[in-house]
């Protein structure tokens, strides 16, 4: 029974009462393949931040557009015409700006401010000729702006700061035993530690599921408000919004894995993300030949394994997510990680509610004794609907 009491009695926390360790250092190396958002969390003190209110704000905004598509056809022989851009996109096209066709590899030059009622401008070709026939799948740059000697100042371009919102959840996991328990010999060693095992892997597993299953809510019941944060999935709140539905019902096309998803993942953000992949997904991944012609070096990061492969656009970390299952073991998830996740805890008023161990909190008199793991916590994602993580997902029609 040696090796037995030996894994039951592993310290997680410590037994000395007056000696508080760090809960993160006692739990980090505890099972880390079946958490990776959740060990990259503890791992990086810069990727958790405290906030003074359960209800917490982010700010982003974006830089001002500078392509689209006219939304009407143009025949013309002429240097002149007004173009049908659309009410949107006629938002950053002034007085002077430069419009490059990049379908008919033509420049023209806006002669005046848009008419953002009717969402045209009327521009002039800049080189000799005529101007080429137009088209709704032309794609066309706002390439720079041009204004004459002694003119007036530029319009001033500006887009509107968003504000997406999140809560933060209070999470708790409690370990009980009676006194009678506490005092009964068992096979293994002492049984509290094996309890304490237990809901240190309960906490984590659940921490990491609501990180990317969390859907955002509050109700109050009985006066007291129950708030959930919404996660990585919950694209009606702070999650991805921008997702690639691929033919078939196991894995994408090679040709639409590269050319589409991968594409428009680096299209923003930075140019190294982790994909996050159920089981299927993942075996079908790996099977493309592009992906097999690559030398995998194995690796390690925070002590989950992942595979570097290198796409047209950017490197992709492939990443086995056990949670991915059922339904979800075909889909994936682009995340520009180490850049735009972060998570909140309630921290005001100087009182932290990030992770912690709690002891002794059963009540006075009780004839038992209680702990519990306590965090109130939530999902800080930028970017869930800039375009900068995706989500790969099947079911579309062929």
């Amino acid at each position: 029974m040696a090796n037995i009491r030996a894994s039951r009695t592993t310290d997680l926390v410590g037994l000395t009462t007056n000696i508080k360790r760090d809960v993160y250092e006692a739990i980090f190396n505890f099972k880390p393949y079946q958490t990776p958002v959740q060990q990259f969390f503890m791992a990086n003190k810069s990727a958790k931040y405290g906030v003074i209110s359960p209800k917490f704000e982010l700010s982003e905004d974006v830089l001002v557009s500078h392509s689209f598509s006219p939304n009407a056809a143009y025949s013309s022989a002429g240097t002149t015409m007004t173009f049908d851009v659309g009410t949107t996109s006629i938002l950053f096209l002034k007085k002077g700006s430069l419009i490059y066709n990049t379908a008919t590899l033509q420049l023209y030059r806006a002669t005046a401010d848009a008419d953002d009622s009717a969402g045209t401008i009327a521009v002039i070709l800049v080189s000799s000729g005529t101007i080429t026939t137009t088209t709704t799948a032309d794609v066309c740059l706002v390439v720079s702006t041009a204004f004459a000697e002694n003119s007036a100042s530029a319009d001033a371009l500006s887009t509107v700061v968003t504000q997406p919102y999140n809560y933060t959840q209070i999470h708790k996991k409690a370990v009980q035993m009676s006194g009678t328990m506490m005092s009964t010999a068992t096979y293994g060693g002492n049984d509290w530690t094996n309890q304490r095992v237990k809901a240190t892997e309960e906490i984590k597993l659940e921490l990491e599921r609501n990180w990317w299953m969390g859907v955002r809510n509050m109700v109050t019941t009985a006066g007291a408000h129950v708030r959930t944060s919404g996660g990585i999935l919950d694209s009606a709140s702070v999650g991805i919004s921008n997702r690639d539905q691929y033919v078939g019902t196991v894995a994408p096309s090679e040709d639409y894995f590269f050319k589409t998803f991968c594409k428009n993942l680096f299209a923003k953000g930075t140019n190294r993300k982790k994909f996050y992949s159920g089981a299927d997904l993942l075996l079908a991944i790996n099977e493309f030949s592009k992906v097999k012609q690559q030398t995998a070096v194995p690796e390690s990061e925070y002590g989950v394994n992942i595979k570097r492969i290198l796409t047209p656009f950017g490197e992709l970390d492939l990443v086995w997510h056990p949670l991915f299952e059922g339904s979800l073991s075909t889909w994936g998830v682009g995340l520009d990680q180490d850049n735009y996740l972060k998570y909140a805890y309630l921290n005001g008023n100087g009182v932290s509610r990030d992770l912690q161990y709690q002891t002794d909190i059963g009540t006075v008199g009780s004839d038992l004794r209680k702990d519990q793991y306590l965090a109130e916590v939530g999902l800080a994602i930028a970017g869930g609907g800039r375009g900068v993580h995706r989500v790969l997902y099947p079911g579309a029609s062929a």
